[in-house]
């Protein structure tokens, strides 16, 4: 099994760089076709209320120096994906609208991994949202890169964040590109609970089972958050075990998106430190 479509996100410059350097790994890993997008917003909805103010002239100046940067970011991109021998597609969109995250999701239907970048709050506030809604909205995948960091290989030691829910699994099954050319896979349960009448140890060692069918070496493992949050627990093991990538479902006690990256998944979200897959 691999990833044979990938899109990634490309904001600007900076960001490319950063996400590149591992879409481009992930890319070669599995012969895969990778798709840069780029999304041009419209100037008036950059600056929401203040735009009635803004002189015509001033709006023109503002597209025309955004298409400059798509331009640039497109030249990089292609020259980047021929010197890498990478198969790849640009895509740069110019959008009527605010909400930039449900154009990337339309985009992203297809892919079979998403690859965007750790949360970022930009100067106009459209971006700020941009990776949670990404995974409940495209139904895919998304592999988020942190903010810092370089990561020019990803996947050779993996976590799964295990609690035995169906998003955890959902998780698990979707990485399975990762997990099947990793070194070592741990399913790792912290502080489990009864759910549903079964045990979520037993439940990791399952998932260990379904994972070895698939050509996995996995192996299950639990432990205790003790006085410390669950994500400073996650957290403490990438950095103590030298985790490259951590496996972990979206889910909260709410089935509204707003309230679902509560907790655990929110707080990893602002303090990840390795990349992250997350599926919904």
């Amino acid at each position: 099994m691999s990833y044979k479509t990938i899109l990634t996100y490309l904001p600007d410059k900076p960001t490319a760089d950063r996400l590149l350097n591992a879409a481009m790994s992930v890319a070669r890993d599995n012969d895969a076709h990778l798709i840069g997008l780029h999304v041009i917003p419209r100037v008036p909805e950059m600056y929401a209320d203040a735009a009635a103010e803004l002189p015509q002239a001033i709006i023109q100046q503002q597209e025309e120096m955004l298409q400059r940067e798509a331009n640039a970011l497109k030249e990089h991109f292609e020259e980047t994906c021929r010197k890498g021998g990478v198969k790849s597609e640009w895509r740069c969109n110019r959008i009527e609208h605010a909400d930039m995250a449900s154009e990337i999701s339309s985009q992203a239907l297809c892919a079979d991994l998403i690859i965007a970048a750790q949360n970022e709050e930009d100067i106009f506030g459209l971006g700020s949202d941009l990776p949670s809604r990404i995974v409940t909205e495209a139904g895919r995948p998304v592999l988020i890169v942190p903010r810092s960091g370089d990561f020019p290989k990803i996947g050779k030691n993996v976590v799964i964040a295990w609690n035995g829910s169906k998003e955890a699994t959902r998780a698990s099954l979707d990485a399975l590109p990762f997990l099947q050319k990793a070194d070592g896979v741990k399913v790792l349960a912290i502080d489990p609970k009864c759910n549903e009448g079964y045990d979520n140890i037993a439940l990791g060692d399952e998932m260990a089972l379904c994972l070895a069918r698939h050509n996995v070496q996995a192996e299950a493992a639990v432990t205790t958050s003790g006085p410390i949050a669950v994500s400073d627990a996650i957290l403490n093991r990438l950095a103590d075990e030298n985790y490259d990538l951590l496996v972990m479902g979206c889910y909260g006690h709410s089935r509204l998106r707003e309230t679902l990256f509560g907790g655990v998944t929110r707080d990893l979200l602002e303090h990840m430190t390795a990349p992250v897959l997350l599926s919904h």
